[in-house]
């Protein structure tokens, strides 16, 4: 090693320590683990990567941070492609020079890894950090906004007639049935309405010559026209206005002012309408 200072790059990069961690020349198995030892201790800095920017994505997550943590996602699959292209190098490798290095690994395995421990956690963190903060707490039950905008108990109410003359029958029944949906003023976006209804019906018995009842029903529902407008307080702002192109940077994005929101509802939503159908039946007595 040379007497000279150290330069504030070999401090800063601790290049000293990081080049002693492999076998000096004269005690390798073979020409080869040189190389092999690199590749794997490269590939643990690489998952080491990956599960920092993998926690802080998951903290993003929680504090709603929608562009940082897509932007650390991005990064920690970069380092999982670099990791993954890297590990090439070893199919440069003879049969019989990877065996040497195996006796000399003993019983180790990748399987071992640390770094490939680790990040088998990382879905699963990842996935709770969105489900807590982006399902459970934004978009699942309007009741996230209080009991103002929870769902609602409803009562439906129906009032019909039947008649029967002979072998023949028929009903009409008028009903009203309430949305148990609040207004959709924040993030989830249910779509229903009150509706009234009306159902009619006849069927008639006949003999011919094994007895049978042909029938046919008809229906109809009016969904009461509603409107939803959205509370852009109630929505999570995608871009914040301060938001910048990188960690460092001041340079900010353009377009950021204002809300920017994916909600497919935002600035609002109309429902209603008609719902028709009918069927034919034939029943047979016992």
């Amino acid at each position: 090693m040379s007497n000279q200072p150290l330069t504030d790059y070999e401090k800063y990069i601790r290049t000293e320590e990081l080049l002693a961690l492999q076998k000096a020349p004269d005690r390798l198995a073979c020409h080869d683990e040189l190389q092999f030892q690199i590749v794997h201790q490269v590939a643990e800095l690489w998952m080491k990567l990956a599960e920092h920017e993998a926690l802080a994505a998951a903290r993003a997550l929680v504090e709603d941070n929608a562009p940082r943590a897509v932007r650390l996602l991005a990064r920690m699959a970069g380092a999982l492609k670099l990791l993954l292209e890297q590990l090439s190098m070893l199919d440069t490798m003879a049969p019989r020079d990877y065996m040497t290095i195996r006796e000399a690994l003993g019983r180790g395995s990748g399987q071992e890894s640390p770094g490939f421990r680790t990040l088998l956690k990382m879905p699963h963190l990842i996935w709770q950090s969105f489900k807590s903060s982006y399902l459970d707490r934004h978009g699942q039950s309007p009741s996230v906004y209080g009991q103002a905008l929870a769902w609602r108990d409803t009562a439906s109410g129906a009032l019909g007639v039947r008649q029967t003359y002979k072998d023949a029958r028929a009903f009409l029944d008028f009903r009203y049935v309430p949305s148990p949906v609040p207004e959709q003023i924040g993030r989830s976006n249910y779509v229903d309405n009150d509706r009234f209804g009306i159902g009619v019906g006849a069927d008639v018995l006949l003999h011919l010559p094994a007895a049978f009842r042909p029938g046919i029903q008809l229906f109809a529902d009016r969904f009461i026209p509603r409107h939803n407008t959205k509370n852009g307080s109630m929505l999570v702002d995608e871009l914040p206005d301060g938001a910048v192109f990188s960690s460092g940077s001041t340079a900010a994005v353009p377009g950021a002012q204002g809300l920017q929101t994916n909600n497919p509802g935002w600035p609002g939503f109309s429902s209603g309408g008609w719902l028709w159908g009918g069927s034919i039946t034939i029943s047979v007595p016992l």
